[in-house]
């Protein structure tokens, strides 16, 4: 993301700012993924190896923004 959205943003309050709300959406989507996984320690490592063969798929690489 550069700053152009950021900068036309503060230039137009308005701006709804597509890219970085879209940013934000994969970020709290990743972080929930990531809090599941720590809140289950009995399970850390079938929880890694399911999401490790998952991102091996374009759509869940997609997905996750990658």
């Amino acid at each position: 993301m550069s700053g152009r959205e950021i900068g036309r943003a503060i230039l137009d309050p308005g701006y709804p700012m597509p890219e970085f709300r879209r940013m934000l959406s994969m970020k709290r989507r990743q972080e929930g993924y990531w809090s599941v996984f720590e809140s289950v320690p009995g399970l850390h490592r079938t929880l890694l190896a399911a999401y490790f063969t998952m991102m091996k798929r374009g759509w869940m690489q997609a997905y996750m923004g990658y």
